[in-house]
């Protein structure tokens, strides 16, 4: 059975390193601690900071263990806190992300509509405007020929006017 002083030695260096890598991932984490909103790609660089310090705390499970079966329980305790904040940390954020991503879908989509809305009511906007237009250049057409106003079939008038038939429909001719 190895000796209490290096099983508390072993145990001061194994919290050493976890103090380490805590103090590295909040140094990778620093650029995000901004005030601003995060966008997805942020969100994602956190997720992944975040599984590559899971992956180095449960790397360091099986010493946790050989100490806790020496007697020494504090790394263990620490380690397992450690794991469990970074889990739900963990939670937290690919939560996050997926809200990022779905609000980003629903933001494309509204502009997506919007874009087709615009483009509608313009298409609207110039088929109305061809179409005064087209009975504007009729009409000019028909004084100019001495044509019916209705069917635009010539009646002989200078100046057009109405066929007997359109006459009669518009109370004209008795």
């Amino acid at each position: 059975m190895p000796d209490p002083e290096s099983v508390a030695g072993a145990e001061q260096s194994w919290f050493s390193w976890l103090g380490q890598q805590h103090e590295q991932i909040m140094n990778s984490l620093d650029p995000w601690r901004v005030n601003r909103a995060l966008s997805p790609e942020d969100l994602c660089g956190i997720v992944i900071t975040l599984d590559q310090y899971l992956q180095a705390l449960n790397g360091a499970v099986s010493a946790a263990s050989a100490l806790s079966r020496q007697g020494a329980l504090r790394f263990a305790q620490g380690l397992n806190a450690e794991i469990e904040d970074l889990r739900i940390a963990q939670a937290l954020y690919h939560q996050m992300y997926d809200s990022a991503v779905a609000t980003g879908a629903q933001v494309a989509q509204i502009w997506r509509d919007a874009g087709r809305s615009a483009t509608s009511t313009v298409l609207e906007a110039a088929h109305h405007q061809q179409e005064v237009f087209s009975r504007s250049a009729q009409g000019f057409r028909d004084v100019q020929e001495g044509n019916c106003f209705d069917c635009h079939q010539p009646i002989d008038l200078p100046g057009g006017g109405y066929c007997p038939e359109h006459a009669r429909m518009r109370g004209l001719v008795v």
